[in-house]
């Protein structure tokens, strides 16, 4: 069994300083992206109407983007997880020996897919996320995606819900399948909202 597992470790291992990194890193993430550059602020006024004014663009933060849009992301994680915990418990309080083995490579086979869907899901989101800008006008909102033309002009919103995460970080569903992923300082966003849709 200790092979095994010895076998198992650097998938974990992987995932576990990816999160450590990933924490690390987040505050200056969550600083960088609350104030897009000059290039992205650029990519949006270009596409522009005649007296029509920019309110606000940014980006989401990679790692909230990845976990909040992966629904199967989540559930992959969540499983491997699992499966590690039913190794290490077999591990303790093992089955007869008769099938122990089998059990336990079917486990192991398990949890390392798992564990690898997980990861190249977590790291095309994460990808993704730094290709996608958010902006508000005084008349739409818009989504533009970089490594394509194509953009998405969901005109003036007339309602839309905040779901508030940690660290300020949120989203911003509108009618429809549109949100606002993962964005910094959500509420401030919102506001910026409200005040447009009373004018």
């Amino acid at each position: 069994m200790i092979v095994v597992l010895n076998f198992m470790v650097p998938a974990y291992q992987i995932l576990g300083i990816l999160y450590v990194e990933l924490r690390q890193g987040h505050m200056l993430l969550n600083s960088q992206l609350s104030s897009a550059d000059a290039s992205l602020r650029s990519l949006v006024e270009v596409e522009l109407w005649p007296n029509e004014r920019l309110i606000w663009y940014g980006q989401p933060v990679p790692h909230v983007y990845a976990f909040g849009k992966g629904d199967l992301l989540r559930k992959a994680g969540a499983l491997s997880a699992i499966t590690l915990l039913i190794i290490l418990y077999l591990t303790l309080c093992g089955p007869p020996e008769i099938w122990y083995s089998r059990l336990e490579f079917l486990l192991v086979g398990l949890g390392g897919a798992l564990a690898l869907v997980f990861g190249i899901g977590f790291f095309w989101f994460y990808q993704d996320a730094k290709h996608v800008v958010y902006a508000i006008t005084n008349k739409r909102t818009l989504i533009f995606f970089l490594t394509t033309p194509v953009q998405l002009d969901m005109g003036q919103p007339k309602s839309w819900k905040v779901r508030e995460r940690r660290n300020g970080i949120g989203d911003i569903s509108f009618q429809g399948p549109i949100t606002f992923y993962a964005i910094p300082n959500v509420n401030e966003v919102a506001a910026l909202l409200d005040d447009q849709l009373t004018r």
